[in-house]
C-alpha cells in the first residue's frame, strides 16, 4: 500500500495536545494499575473534577474499555484494553458470549463464576461475577492474571491441550517459574488427573475458596476455562461434582456454540 506525503504528520508543526485525550489516558492508566476504583476515587487520584471524570468514564464504558462490576459502584478496565497490543483474536467474542451465558445462569448458580483465557503460562480473567455475588470471598476483576499452576482453571486448560503441546507446556512451566520442584511435580500429577476426569478441582493453600473448572475448547483449540468457586465447608467435592459440574458443562456448551461460527 502506497502513502503520499500528505498522509504524514509534519514533525515541524507544533500541534496542540488534546487535553481530553490526556485525561482519558490518565484514567485508563490509573485503573490499569489499581484494578478497580469508584468514580470518586478515580477523580481524586487523577486530580480531575468529578463531572469531567464521569464524562470520561461514561465514554470509555460505552466504547467498551471500562466495565462496571455488577452490583458494585466500581470500575475496571476491560479485556479490550489488553487486546490493543495483541491484535484481533477471539477474546472479544469469548468475553461477550461468556458474559451473556453467565448472566443467564446466575438465577440457578449461586456461587461466583469466572471465565478465564489461557494466555502463555498464565490465565487471564475475562468475565467474573465476583462483585455482585454475596458468596464471593476473593474478588478478581477482569484482567487479573495468575500462573496456570495456581488454579483449577489452569490445570484443566493445560490438561486439555494436545499431548505434544501439553508436554512442551509442562516442560516450560518447570523452567520458567521459580516454583519448588515438588509443586511442579504436583501440578503435573494434577494435570493427568484433570485430563482423565475432564474437569479440575483445586484449592490453594490459605485460600478460603475451592474451585471447580471445565475447559472451553473451540474447533480443537483450548480457549480457556469456566469455573465456579465455592466454600468447602458448605459444599463438598462430591456435591460440587454432582451439582455444579453439570451447570458448568451446560454453560460451556452454550459458550462454545456461540463461538463456533466465529472460529470457523
Amino acid at each position: 500500500m502506497g502513502y503520499q506525503a500528505s498522509d504524514l504528520i509534519d514533525a515541524t508543526t507544533n500541534y496542540k495536545d488534546l487535553q481530553t485525550v490526556h485525561k482519558a489516558l490518565d484514567v485508563l492508566e490509573l485503573l490499569n494499575r489499581s484494578q478497580y476504583l469508584t468514580a470518586s476515587e478515580i477523580a481524586r487520584r487523577a486530580g480531575l473534577p468529578r463531572s469531567t471524570t464521569c464524562r470520561i468514564i461514561s465514554t470509555l464504558e460505552r466504547r467498551g474499555y471500562l466495565e462496571r462490576a455488577q452490583g458494585a459502584n466500581v470500575y475496571q478496565v476491560s479485556s479490550r484494553v489488553h487486546r490493543l497490543s495483541q491484535g484481533y483474536d477471539l477474546s472479544k467474542q469469548t468475553a461477550d458470549i461468556a458474559r451473556s451465558v453467565v448472566q443467564q445462569a446466575k438465577p440457578s448458580m449461586i456461587w461466583p463464576l469466572e471465565m478465564s483465557r489461557l494466555d502463555g503460562l498464565e490465565m487471564e480473567t475475562m468475565v467474573s461475577t465476583d462483585f455482585d455475588n454475596p458468596y464471593a470471598i476473593v474478588r478478581r476483576p477482569c484482567g487479573t492474571r495468575y500462573p496456570v499452576i495456581n488454579a483449577a482453571s489452569g490445570r484443566i486448560a493445560v490438561a486439555s491441550l494436545e499431548s505434544s503441546r501439553r508436554s512442551d507446556y509442562l516442560s516450560e512451566i518447570g523452567q520458567t517459574y521459580d516454583f519448588e520442584p515438588l509443586a511442579v511435580h504436583e501440578f503435573r500429577a494434577a494435570v493427568q488427573v484433570a485430563e482423565a476426569a475432564g474437569f479440575a478441582v483445586h484449592q490453594e493453600t490459605r485460600d478460603p475458596e475451592k474451585t471447580i473448572a471445565v475447559p472451553v475448547i473451540v474447533s480443537g483449540s483450548v480457549i480457556g476455562a469456566l469455573a465456579a468457586r465455592f466454600i468447602p465447608s458448605v459444599v463438598s467435592d462430591t456435591q460440587a461434582i454432582s451439582e455444579l459440574l453439570p451447570q458448568l458443562k451446560a454453560m460451556t456448551k452454550s459458550i462454545i456454540s456461540g463461538l463456533s461460527p466465529a472460529a470457523a
